[in-house]
């Protein structure tokens, strides 16, 4: 792909990266080019395991020892960032060229106040003095939208939210002033609210420093919204590059368009995701032609002989791919029964009045001084074959809520009854054993839930062996190896360890090994909120399917209102320990009438740029469930709070006999 260098900030032109792996190099990056302007947001955008962090860390010197660069050029401002030495390179790393790590909290050192970390970057590129620093650290703090800064300079990353930790990494990398920006991947796993507050800086920096940003993510409707243009990166190479409206608009590349496809909405409800079969080949897999041709629809037997060129489609908008443009088959919808009409038998789990306290202690006798109210009193009822959304932000107790159900937090107040007849909360230990199997959960980060130690056999094994301890050797076996082909993995799988697979493979384990003891209710605690939307989509067209067939009832926790518009029957929207807004799906989605349910809405990205939905930003955090608000708690961030929300709780209010609110002026 030509590119002038001296019309951009940077230019990278067939860049190569190889690891080294014994004597040979597998290729990781190959043939990788892209500019960005000053001032200009350019997304790199792909899979897992397509090179785009790999390339922002060679333009920063930080590619791991084993690493190396076998070829290309890497224009910034006419120097080749790949060809200066060492001490140059630093020069410019962390002042001129900064980075935004996916991470914070690994990023960040954990023994080290946030304000010594960000005067260390002033000390190494500014030499300030200690003064001057400290003033200039909390002006970045606040600066970035911290508030108190003076007393946050003095904190440790583990005082501060998710929301706050990204937000120091930002002051870290403006304090060197640069002219680029690198983020990788800074609103994964986010809140929506988060997110637009984080993208909303981003964007505040470009207009104040003319910054310009190259932006890493898999979230496309966040690049819809942002990105002036975007690179799609598929296997360590650029397929497609364009203006962001022209490549949303018309996009060339199989892949890209199915990419596109796998995003859900409430316009596939009811049907399949138009997933991508299989995954990203691994840097060691030699494929001859193009990378892609094993994943791609269209394929002919060119694609598999013959790498492909690039094309120049016009307006800056250019390809590789043989086949660019071509139609793509049609999606199998597969469309699924309604179940608006269906006469829904006796609820699984109904439950009324939980209530998840922690008690604070202080001092040496630790006597208990108050509460943390995770979790203060909420109700809902669950069916069979239904799936039951829990969305609000960070904080609010949804995972708490979850753990409560399973056993793996106190229940202080409330009833938790299954089937109708079995209140959980009143039973001792051992009689309560048999119920365990009847509510499985699937955890957030699936790798950290498995035992490393474990094969996948045994650890699917271990919950069969304690709740039905009936069967034989053989029939365990035999229903392990039926599991694991119900979730899409290979026979062999039982015989591997967690670390031989990928993050969305682990997620399958975690399904499977949820499903071994028969449930009626499975908690999927954001079990999709970090994986790429083809994986993302691949998982979501799993937990439909099995519902359906197995009759599965699916407590769905998670931030992202797209899945939950797709995937989701009924919606209950929870703020500080409580539910604020509960109804059908498509009635909360459309007309919200809590502001909270409202914000969240406005906050979302999403691929259709003129829905006419007004873009709200929720100022702050959720406040700390130790000292919650008093009267409504969420009207120090309320836009339309008045003064009997500063004073008394607000009421509930119904608008329809599924759909209800509790709040003083619900909105319209």
């Amino acid at each position: 792909m030509s590119s002038q260098p001296e019309q951009h900030l940077l230019a990278v032109s067939g860049l190569r990266i190889a690891f080294r792996q014994g004597g040979a190099g597998v290729t990781a990056v190959q043939d990788a080019s892209f500019a960005i302007k000053p001032g200009e947001m350019l997304a790199l955008v792909g899979e897992s395991g397509s090179g785009k962090s790999i390339t922002a860390l060679s333009l920063l010197g930080l590619l791991p020892p084993n690493a190396v660069v076998e070829a290309g050029q890497a224009h910034f401002q006419g120097r080749d960032l790949l060809a200066l030495p060492a001490s140059e390179s630093r020069a410019i790393a962390g002042r001129r060229i900064a980075m935004i790590f996916q991470e914070p909290m690994t990023a960040l050192n954990p023994v080290l106040t946030v304000g010594w970390q960000i005067g260390e970057v002033l000390k190494q590129h500014h030499q300030l003095p200690r003064a001057e620093r400290q003033r200039r650290v909390v002006d970045l703090l606040a600066q970035v939208g911290i508030p108190d800064p003076e007393q946050r300079a003095s904190d440790y990353p583990h005082q501060l939210s998710g929301g706050m930790r990204q937000r120091v990494m930002i002051a870290m990398a403006l304090a060197g002033q640069p002219e680029l920006l690198i983020a990788d991947e800074p609103t994964t796993a986010l809140d929506v609210t988060v997110q637009a507050q984080i993208m909303d800086l981003l964007q505040a920096l470009r207009r104040q420093y003319g910054t310009a940003i190259l932006l890493i993510t898999h979230n496309l409707a966040l690049v819809n919204e942002q990105a002036d243009r975007v690179a799609v990166m598929y296997a360590g190479s650029i397929v497609e590059t364009a203006g962001c409206d022209d490549l949303f608009r018309r996009p060339a590349h199989p892949y890209t368009r199915l990419l596109l496809r796998s995003i859900p909405s409430v316009d596939q409800r009811g049907q399949r995701l138009a997933a991508i079969t299989g995954s990203v080949p691994k840097p060691e897999e030699a494929i001859p032609g193009c990378r892609f041709a094993p994943r791609c629809p269209l394929a002919t037997p060119q694609c598999q002989a013959e790498a492909p060129l690039f094309r120049d489609l016009g307006h800056g908008h250019g390809v590789v791919c043989h086949l660019a443009e071509a139609p793509l088959p049609e999606v199998q919808t597969d469309t699924a029964a309604s179940k608006d009409d269906v006469v829904l038998p006796s609820p699984v789990l109904q439950v009324t009045g939980l209530q998840v306290w922690f008690p604070r202690q202080s001092g040496l006798l630790r006597r208990t001084i108050g509460y943390v109210k995770a979790v203060d009193g909420i109700d809902f009822t669950l069916w069979p074959g239904e799936t039951l959304a829990l969305v609000g932000e960070s904080g609010c107790g949804k995972t708490t809520v979850g753990k409560a159900l399973v056993g793996l937090a106190p229940v202080n107040a409330g009833r938790i009854v299954v089937h109708g007849k079995t209140d959980l909360t009143g039973l001792h230990p051992r009689a309560l054993r048999p119920f365990r199997q009847t509510i499985q959960m699937i955890f957030q980060d699936p790798f950290s839930s498995l035992d490393p130690r474990l094969t996948i056999g045994e650890t699917i094994a271990e919950g069969m062996e304690i709740h039905q301890p009936g069967l034989t050797s053989h029939e365990r076996q035999s229903r392990m190896a039926d599991l694991i082909a119900k979730v899409g993995l290979p026979a062999d799988a039982l015989r591997r360890y967690p670390h031989q697979f990928s993050g969305g493979q682990r997620q399958r384990i975690g399904l499977a090994r949820s499903l071994a003891v028969n449930p009626a209710v499975v908690i999927c605690d954001e079990c999709t909120s970090a994986l790429d939307v083809s994986v993302q989509a691949q998982i979501l067209n799993l937990l439909k399917d099995l519902q359906h067939e197995l009759g599965l009832a699916y407590l769905f926790i998670t931030h992202d209102l797209g899945v939950v518009s797709f995937l989701a029957e009924r919606i209950a929207v929870m703020y500080l320990g409580r539910i604020v807004e509960h109804g059908q799906t498509a009635e909360v989605m459309a007309a919200p009438r809590h502001p909270y349910t409202k914000a969240l809405l406005a906050a979302a990205p999403t691929l259709d740029s003129a829905d006419g939905r007004p873009k709200l930003r929720l100022p702050g955090d959720v406040p700390s469930p130790i000292n919650p608000p008093a009267g409504c708690h969420f009207h120090p961030r309320c836009p339309y709070a008045q003064a009997v929300c500063r004073t008394m709780p607000p009421p509930s209010a119904s608008f329809s006999p599924t759909h209800s609110c509790t709040c003083h002026f619900p909105v319209a």
